[in-house]
């Protein structure tokens, strides 16, 4: 699930025209922000994609609106420390949130903060990541209904838990289950023949060193380090088909003129040549989008995820 690059570009071309490389300033947008250091909170450990994707922007970022833009890790409990720590902050986009689905779409359904999309001003993504069904011993998804192996997953209450109960529900039979403690140790034991299958990111096996021991059986969405590959939908297992994405936000009560700025100015970032390319290289692909559109999306997954969440009793390890 992604949203169309091509409609949204039409729709962006007039406003993309009036930003200038110096200043993506219009005459309707503030004009006097920003006016000090920006801070983009990441909620994760430094040194992962999400991490390497935020640097990225944020030295475009800097660029292009004339201010320093650091990056600060704020990681635990699933994303939701740095995402409660930008809700606290000042609505005036001087601190921003870049996260992927985990701290708005799965972990609030795990946690007391269930309504923290409300606390949160969309602003626009910048990328979404490809999901992979990967296995070290299957040849084919059809091995899955009749070898019926261990499905791993990077711990309760990740994404990939929830994709491996979705794929579950996609082939209407039940495997087990096993959980670590990231994906690093699920890869390694992946490759180790430990684990018999597992939902991981494009991005985790094209940063392998030694991939050619784990077999991709199939994609949620095209992407060229995979070409080829068939779909989870043209493999019969489209339940499970979602793919992460990765996108800013700013504190409800942002301006609307700042949330605007800001969207001109990621998303011409995302059409950037050596942005492209990096984000490729993690196993991503550059998405644009709207405030509104972005905004949609979370919701969509949201309510998804809640089902899934809800009726397999799934909890935050």
């Amino acid at each position: 699930m992604h949203i169309d690059q091509n409609s949204i570009k039409r729709r962006h071309v007039l406003s993309l025209a009036c930003a200038s490389a110096a200043s993506i300033a219009c005459p309707a947008l503030a004009q006097n922000f920003p006016n000090k250091t920006i801070t983009l909170v990441v909620p994760f450990p430094p040194g992962g994609t999400i991490d390497a994707a935020a640097r990225a922007l944020a030295n475009q970022l800097s660029s292009l609106l004339g201010q320093s833009v650091v990056v600060d890790n704020r990681a635990g409990v699933r994303g939701s420390n740095g995402t409660s720590f930008v809700t606290r902050a000042p609505a005036d986009g001087h601190s921003l949130l870049f996260s992927n689905l985990t701290p708005l779409a799965i972990t609030p359904h795990m946690t007391a903060d269930g309504n923290v999309i409300n606390a949160l001003a969309p602003i626009g993504t910048l990328a979404y990541g490809p999901q992979m069904l990967v296995s070290s011993k299957l040849n084919s998804v059809s091995d899955l209904r009749s070898m019926k192996p261990s499905l791993g997953h990077a711990g309760n209450g990740s994404l990939s838990h929830v994709l491996a109960s979705l794929l579950s529900r996609s082939l209407g039979m039940r495997l087990d289950y096993k959980p670590y403690r990231g994906l690093a140790p699920l890869l390694n034991d992946m490759m180790g023949e430990q684990v018999g299958a597992a939902i991981v990111p494009v991005g985790a096996i094209v940063g392998l060193r030694e991939p050619n021991s784990i077999k991709p059986l199939a994609i949620t969405a095209p992407h060229k380090a995979m070409p080829g590959l068939p779909t989870f939908e043209q493999a019969g297992i489209g339940e499970a088909t979602f793919n992460d994405w990765l996108g800013v936000l700013a504190p409800a009560g942002t301006p609307a003129s700042i949330v605007s700025r800001l969207n001109l100015a990621v998303n011409r970032i995302v059409q950037m040549n050596e942005v492209q390319d990096r984000l490729t290289s993690l196993g991503l692909m550059p998405q644009l989008s709207s405030p509104e559109q972005f905004g949609t999306l979370i919701k969509l997954y949201s309510n998804r995820m809640a089902t899934v969440i809800r009726q397999e009793g799934i909890q935050i390890s």
